[in-house]
Formats: C-alpha cells, structure tokens, sequence
C-alpha cells in the first residue's frame, strides 16, 4: 500500500496502517475522477465534488471531515442539490 503524504508516495505495510492512514489515501488518492470513471461532467462546489451520469443521475462526494459537525455537512449538501438541481 502507498499513501499519498506531502506530494510523495510513502511505502506503508497493512499492519502499520490506522484507520486515519486508510481516509486520508482514500481521501487524496480516490476522490477523484478515479471514484466516479463514467461520470459525463464534474464540478467543485467548496469541498464537495458534484458529477453528474448520463440520465440526468447525479452523485456528490466529498472527503473525510474531521472537525465538521453534521450541520456543517447538512448545508454543504443542501447548497450543492441548490447549485446542482
């Protein structure tokens, strides 16, 4: 496994490995074009990343938030469906 950490690739083994190790490849690595390869169109709204499918389907996704509280997630959200609907 390679983590992505201050623009370089850092070899880690699985046993080394935290759960915080785990979002933030996931975060840096996969949040990306990557998580979604069928999108037809994508844009950055703040932290979220709106894309949108063929069919009128539509996905946000956005990255693991360490200090956001469920309310701060709830507006982010809600101004997306806003920009994105």
């Amino acid at each position: 496994m390679f983590l992505l950490s201050a623009g370089a690739f850092a070899p880690l083994r699985s046993e080394e490995m935290t759960t915080v190790d785990y979002l933030q490849a996931y975060d840096s690595q996969l949040r990306t074009e990557a998580e979604t390869p069928s999108a037809i169109a994508s844009e950055r709204l703040g932290p979220l990343r709106l894309v949108r499918f063929t069919g009128g389907r539509g996905f946000i996704t956005y990255p693991h938030f360490d200090e956001a509280d469920s309310e701060t997630v709830r507006g982010l959200v809600r101004n997306a469906v806003v920009v994105h609907c």
